[in-house]
Parts: C-alpha cells; sequence; structure tokens
C-alpha cells in the first residue's frame, strides 16, 4: 500500500515501462458492498455500484496524481475503454454508463418502459415481479470514458425517449420508484433538453446514450458519471438537477478537468451554464437562482465581511461553507460578468474552440485562460488570476460628477485591489438617452467627459454583485440617488442545496 488509508497500492514491474511502450495487467479483485455510504453500496435491494473497481492513477506533467476518491473534490482519471458484463437476478431493472450490447436485455427494458407507462396512468404496478430463481448477465461497453457506473432495483418504473442531435439519435433512459413518479414524470424530457443545451453552448455530445436514475445519496442531490447521473430520490426540482449533473458529462466527463485541484473548472463553468439555460428559456424560474437564491445572499454576505474565497484553490484549502459558494456561485457569478464584457457570441466562440481542442486531453487553468485569450483578442489576466485566482478585491466607485455648461465630467477611482474593465452606464439630458460603454481596467483615477448634461451614472448596473462595497456605484444628480435593495438573507422557495 502507498497511504496510510490503504486505498492506493502499487505494482512493481519485472522492467521499467518506458515512453511510447504499454503493459497489459490481469488482477481479480473483491468488493464487500456496503450499506448506503456517500454515493456506493446499497439500501435494501436498491444498489448504487459507484467507484468500484481499482483504477490506475492518472499521469500528465504534474506527474502521478495519486489521490482517493472523496465526496468533495472527488477525483480525477484517464481515458478509456470499458467492457464491462454484469450478473443480476433476473427481475431488476439496471441503469449503466454506456451502450447495452445485450439485445435481449434491450427488449426487456423497452417493454418495461411500456408497462411503466401503463402502470402510471392506471395506478397499477402489479407487473413489478418482487423475486426471481434465475439470473441475466448484461454486457455494457463504451469508449472515451473514464469511469464507470451502475445502479439497479427491481422496483425501477422505466421511460425511455429519444432526440436527433447532428446526424445522430441520443437514448434517453431515465429510472426511478413509484413514490418519485410525479417529479420524474417528464425526466426524459429534461434529459433532452440538457442534452440539445450543452450540445449547442458547449459541444456535440459523442455518446449514443444519456441516463438518469433515482436513488439513495448521503452526499448532495446528485452525482455525475459518464452518460449516468444518479439523483437523489425524493428531491423536488429534478429538471435543475438533472441539467446540472447531464453538465458533467462535458466538463468533468469530455474535458475531464482535475476536480481535486481545479475544482471550478468542473462545478463552476457547469453551474454558469445551469444558470444560463434558466436565464435564457426560463426566465422566471432562473431569477430564483441568481437573485433569490439562498447560497447567493449568503455569498453576497461574505463578500462584504471578505470571508469568501478565491475560486481556483485546490479542493482541500476551502472551508465547508466556501466550497459551495466560492467553487459553484461565486465562479458563475464571474463567469456570467466575463459573458457580460465578451458578449454572448464571443464567450461561446470561446468555449466551442475549447471543447474542440481540448476534448479528452484534460486542459487545466492555463489552458482555458490561452484559449479565452486566443479567442477573444483581450488580456484576460485580470479575469482568470485576480477575479478567479487571489484574494485581492474587485471594486470601483464614483468620486465625483458634475455638469458644466451642457456637458459633464465624470471621475472613476479604483477601490479593489486588481485593474479590470468596469461597465459605465450615462443618462444624459440630451439625445443620447442611456448609454453604456466597457471601460478598460485603469489603476488608479480615470476621468472620463461626456457631451450633454446627466442625469444619473452607475458602475455594473444589473450586473453580478462583485463588490464588498457598492453605495458609490450610484450617482444622481438630484436626490439621493438609486435605491439599492437591502441584502436579506431568507431561503428561496425553490431551494434544493448543493448537487455536485
Amino acid at each position: 500500500y502507498l497511504d496510510d488509508f490503504k486505498e492506493i497500492g502499487g505494482i512493481a514491474l519485472s522492467e521499467p515501462l518506458r515512453a511510447g511502450q504499454s503493459v497489459k495487467i490481469n488482477f481479480s479483485f473483491k468488493v464487500d458492498i456496503p450499506e448506503m455510504f456517500s454515493r456506493m453500496g446499497h439500501d435494501e435491494n436498491h444498489y448504487c455500484i459507484t467507484q468500484w473497481f481499482p483504477k490506475v492513477a492518472k499521469y500528465d506533467t504534474k506527474g502521478w496524481h495519486r489521490m482517493p476518491y472523496l465526496d468533495l473534490g472527488e477525483y480525477y482519471d484517464d481515458f478509456g475503454s470499458y467492457d464491462v458484463f454484469i450478473t443480476t437476478p433476473k427481475h431488476y431493472a439496471v441503469g449503466a454508463t454506456g451502450n447495452l450490447l445485450t439485445e435481449t436485455e434491450n427488449e426487456w427494458l423497452k417493454q418495461r418502459a411500456i408497462d411503466s407507462e401503463k402502470a402510471l396512468a392506471t395506478g397499477d404496478f402489479s407487473f413489478i415481479e418482487s423475486t426471481s430463481d434465475s439470473t441475466k448477465t448484461l454486457h455494457f461497453k463504451e469508449d472515451n470514458i473514464h469511469d464507470f457506473a451502475w445502479f439497479a432495483n427491481p422496483k425501477y418504473l422505466v421511460k425511455r425517449d429519444a432526440i436527433v442531435l447532428g446526424e445522430s439519435e441520443k437514448e434517453c433512459w431515465t429510472f426511478f420508484e413509484e413514490k418519485d413518479k410525479a417529479s420524474w414524470a417528464k425526466s426524459t424530457d429534461f434529459l433532452a433538453q440538457s442534452l440539445a443545451f450543452y450540445s449547442e453552448t458547449v459541444g456535440q455530445y459523442p455518446y449514443k446514450t444519456v441516463t438518469a436514475v433515482a436513488g439513495p445519496l448521503n452526499a448532495g442531490g446528485g452525482m455525475e458519471y459518464p452518460t449516468i447521473t444518479v439523483i437523489s430520490s425524493g428531491i423536488g426540482d429534478v429538471k435543475r438537477v438533472i441539467l446540472h449533473e447531464v453538465g458533467h458529462n462535458w466538463f468533468q466527463g469530455m474535458l475531464g478537468t482535475n476536480e481535486r485541484r481545479f475544482p471550478y473548472l468542473d462545478e463552476g463553468f457547469n453551474s454558469y451554464y445551469e444558470n444560463r439555460y434558466y436565464r435564457e428559456n426560463e426566465p422566471s424560474t432562473g431569477s430564483d437562482l441568481f437573485a433569490e437564491n439562498l447560497q447567493v445572499r449568503i455569498l453576497e454576505h461574505m463578500r462584504v465581511r471578505q470571508k469568501d474565497q478565491a475560486c481556483n484553490l485546490h479542493s482541500d484549502d476551502y472551508d465547508q461553507l466556501n466550497y459551495g459558494l466560492s467553487i459553484y456561485s461565486k465562479s458563475a457569478e464571474n463567469l456570467l460578468f466575463l459573458e457580460e464584457y465578451l458578449g454572448k457570441d464571443v464567450m461561446d466562440s470561446c468555449m466551442h474552440t475549447l471543447f474542440r481542442e481540448w476534448q479528452y486531453k484534460h486542459p487545466n487553468h492555463k489552458d482555458f485562460q490561452v484559449v479565452y485569450e486566443k479567442v477573444s483578442g483581450k488580456d484576460l489576466d485580470w479575469f482568470f488570476n485576480e477575479m478567479m485566482g487571489s484574494y485581492h478585491t474587485y471594486g470601483y466607485g464614483i468620486k465625483k460628477a458634475k455638469n458644466n455648461n451642457g456637458s459633464a465630467e465624470i471621475t472613476i477611482k479604483k477601490e479593489g485591489e486588481y485593474a479590470a474593465p468596469f461597465l459605465l452606464s450615462i443618462v444624459d439630458e440630451g439625445e443620447n438617452g442611456l448609454t453604456t460603454t466597457w471601460v478598460e481596467s485603469t489603476d488608479s483615477e480615470i476621468s472620463i467627459n461626456h457631451p450633454n448634461n446627466i442625469n444619473k451614472v452607475s458602475i455594473n448596473h444589473n450586473l453580478p454583485r462583485l463588490e464588498s462595497n457598492m453605495s458609490n456605484n450610484y450617482w444622481q444628480e438630484k436626490g439621493k440617488g438609486f435605491k439599492l435593495p437591502f441584502l436579506k438573507i431568507e431561503p428561496s422557495k425553490s431551494y434544493r442545496g448543493t448537487t455536485l
């Protein structure tokens, strides 16, 4: 064993393995399946079989990454081809990573889906068998994945649908029990919508299947694995959690980022796209996540107190509260700010290029920056190494503004610890009305002349609240200026907790 927890072992080869060479290793192993623990185990007859086989440690330019699986920070694995045979009692319904090659089981699942639809309509679930004297062996296979998980339950109801992406059809499967029938009624629609959205905004989904299963979890509201995700049974907002977990197929999955070292490259980017789906497709629902979500409100409170943490730390460096706040919420807000600065079309071009160039290649923090700067033509060091990567604060304030015989002068002072762009909005008395301009970074103060008298000025209006002090972000010629909303710490109606 190579660690004190006896989770990591080593194999001594008879001779060194040189660059470009390969070795084939055959071995047998046994796993005692525990009662449900974290995301693996069984709850009576329900089985969640995850992190269940020995894996080769990932090797990259930083050397070997020998690490056990953890709830937070999870894992970092290499890509490979998985050819798996699973033997279960015949009456169990099984959802797993990859493509089911056992044709008799494919036909059984299709019939199970038909019977499930009838049962959901009639309330008669007597078709579900409670026992079986025989077994079946199922064959699953998939390429270019870094993990394999499977789930089995004799009481599973099954839904099946398909979506055409590009020139190929993708199968959507969901597995859930009768107790979850209401929240999972449109679950295959949720899968299809998730595949379509991420394929359009990030990159094309290459696999033939996508699956979601309901199951017991002792860590988080959901957990992703290649082509399959498990969602905590009984959770309310199934659509949002499916969207989030399916999205991991791109960042934690096909890009294969090191979630232990740079958790935000997976969770942060994925949360940004999750939020973006709702802003663009269901704005009345999405506003809950961005404007009213408890995590966002707590993050604002932590930022004012300067108790938040940087986004690109190692997962071990976060306290328990900031793991969720900084990696998920803060990273997503910062990326929305970057979207507003670059524009959505440029932001999409950056991600499309990144995905095309780095699919299956494990990009790191610097690789993201190089691609985003190349595509946008902008120096984004302020974003990747300051806004995302330091404890330094961001902020600008209106030092003074005055009208002078038909024109105006505005003085902006940098109050944060690093220089970065800010959005300046001016409402004047002339024909221009409202003008909105991004002002590039300034190290101290900047004076801006305006050709007309001005009525109102604001900095970063309607953008994520990234500053610890926003009291001087607004100016108005008469009165006391814009009224800022009071910060209220209260749960949102749709708050669902952190998903991983």
